[in-house]
């Protein structure tokens, strides 16, 4: 795609977003979206406190495609984390993951941060090669049995 962005969500544009999927094959690394915008709205509660959530649909050519979320920076989590990642299943493979990884790593690195925390798990449809073929490295930690990674900013 020509453009990739970033998109608010708001009542009147959030259905598009809602009706996206990832391969069948992806399903259990990647939430439903309608679990995605449940813990948007309804944030899960980690060690206590609740997780402050960022989230964007993200357009390719004014078309929506995929979504992201954060749990930004607050005292449970000193790091941000990536939270949700999903591109429609018709729009992976196109260079469109990468690249918002790469607005992201950069929005995050000029608001002074120094790491982007995630987790993937293991098997078939796994997202780690992606992850770490854009640098994050295993922490050594698990996280709901999944293993978390950092990308030092």
């Amino acid at each position: 795609p020509e453009t990739v962005e970033l998109v608010e969500l708001v009542h009147e544009t959030a259905r598009p977003y809602a009706e996206l999927r990832t391969h069948r094959f992806q399903e259990e690394f990647v939430a439903p979206m309608s679990e995605t915008f449940r813990h948007a709205l309804l944030p899960e509660e980690v060690d206590g406190a609740r997780a402050l959530p960022w989230f964007r649909g993200i357009a390719a050519d004014g078309d929506p495609v995929g979504f992201v979320m954060l749990a930004l920076v607050t005292e449970t989590f000193p790091h941000p984390y990536l939270w949700r990642f999903l591109i429609d299943r018709w729009h992976q493979r196109r260079g469109i993951g990468g690249r918002v990884m790469t607005m992201l790593t950069e929005q995050l690195r000029q608001e002074g941060h120094e790491r982007l925390m995630l987790s993937w798990g293991q098997g078939p449809g796994s997202p780690e090669l992606f992850y770490r073929r854009l640098g994050f490295e295993p922490t050594g930690n698990m996280i709901d049995h999944e293993f978390e990674a950092a990308l030092v900013l």
